[in-house]
């Protein structure tokens, strides 16, 4: 049961689809009904995949009409909602949920005002403006990486000390909850259990580097290492990615499956889990690969060396180095039980530092110094102590 005396807190986004960021936002509303704060969620597009999932969660969720890309109304829309649920602080977690939520504080009362980004893609310079003028209204800045804090800071001015990092959390509840009717990846696939799985998990965009994907696959081919590659994701470079894998007579060796619910299960199969971005902040696929025991190869964009220490938890190689990335991979596949001991040393990093209840925690305790009037990335050795004495100490 919500205690509806606590104070609220409103958590904005652009849309609930199954982004990372999207789901991040998801993870933090769960974990925010257990403490003493009442977490209710505004989407400023309907029809996102994680709505329904969030009401089932017993978590107030608004998803606003999207009329064109300009909109008053919707604005307005907002602006009534803060006015009735009067949270005492409201949350922006992506651009557009920051700027609105900021927009919408200039002509409510809210008394405080977090912005947010969790990607680290260069934002249009209309989105750089807005922020360089909402900027007077922002109390703080949450990010999830040291990396992404860096580029917010260069890209909006804002200043670093007003900027805190708050990385992402895994639920570990929800990981061990596998979805009814599930079939695992080889099961799925057909794999043998003699042949090694090389697994990523992302959207088939520009930064992920599908490319370089493929180059390892075919340079692994070559080395005669009987391996699968497996891509579980979509988007709009998925066609130019098959495209690739015929043209390498891939076919029987590399499988894209496209979007799937259940992907971060299926990961568990993985051998070796990779990632090729060009740029990143600290993405969920690689915490997932790391929670499941499996070991990593990732390159070196923006927070991915935060989150993998090479050698220990993972292999961290340069972006765009195809060829420092299959010699990576291959030198997992020959040592299996280096390969082991890389998967174990990346699990207990998720299960000590990247906990569900840590990440909210951390995000309150950002909270707490905002109202406190307090400097929220001043001072990282602090993080949690606060909100430690708020969070519950089970797991979401």
């Amino acid at each position: 049961m919500v205690d509806l005396s606590a104070p609220r807190v409103a958590l904005l986004i652009g849309q609930l689809g199954a982004g990372g960021a999207e789901r991040q936002l998801c993870l933090l509303a769960r974990s925010l009904l257990r403490t003493r704060y009442q977490p209710f969620v505004v989407a400023l597009k309907a029809g996102g995949a994680l709505e329904a999932d969030l009401r089932a969660a017993g978590v107030e969720t608004y998803a606003l009409r999207r009329r064109h890309s300009v909109d008053p109304l919707r604005l307005w829309s907002l602006a009534r909602i803060l006015r009735r649920r009067r949270p005492l602080v409201a949350h922006g977690f992506d651009p557009a949920g920051s700027q609105y939520a900021k927009l919408a504080a200039l002509i409510t009362d809210v008394p405080f005002v977090i912005g947010g980004t969790q990607a680290m893609f260069s934002q249009p310079w209309r989105v750089r403006m807005l922020e360089r003028v909402l900027r007077h209204r922002t109390d703080a800045v949450i990010t999830n990486s040291e990396a992404a804090k860096r580029r917010w800071t260069r890209s909006t001015g804002y200043p670093p000390e007003r900027i805190a990092v708050v990385p992402n959390g895994v639920d570990f509840r929800e990981m061990e909850r596998v979805p009814a009717g599930f079939t695992p990846l080889r099961e799925l696939l057909g794999i043998p259990p003699h042949e090694p799985v090389v697994g990523c998990l992302a959207s088939i965009y520009h930064e992920k580097n599908p490319g370089m994907f493929v180059e390892a696959a075919a340079a692994v081919n070559r080395a005669d290492v009987c391996a699968r590659f497996v891509w579980i994701g979509d988007g709009p470079l998925r066609a130019d990615m098959e495209a690739a894998i015929r043209r390498h007579n891939l076919g029987a060796r590399v499988h894209v499956l496209g979007w799937r619910a259940d992907g971060r299960w299926l990961a568990r199969d993985f051998d070796v889990g990779v990632l090729t971005s060009i740029s990143e902040s600290l993405p969920n696929s690689v915490l997932e690969y790391m929670y499941w025991g499996v070991p990593v190869v990732v390159t070196d964009a923006g927070g991915l060396v935060e989150l993998v220490e090479h050698g220990k938890s993972g292999l961290v190689v340069a972006k765009n180095d195809a060829a420092a990335m299959t010699r990576a991979i291959l030198a997992l596949l020959v040592d299996p039980p280096w390969a082991r001991s890389l998967g174990r040393g990346g699990r207990e990093r998720i299960l000590q530092r990247h906990s569900a209840e840590q990440t909210a925690a951390r995000t309150i305790e950002v909270y707490e110094r905002v109202i406190m009037g307090r400097k929220p990335g001043s001072d990282a050795s602090g993080a949690g102590r606060m909100a430690g004495s708020s969070a519950s100490s089970g797991t979401t």
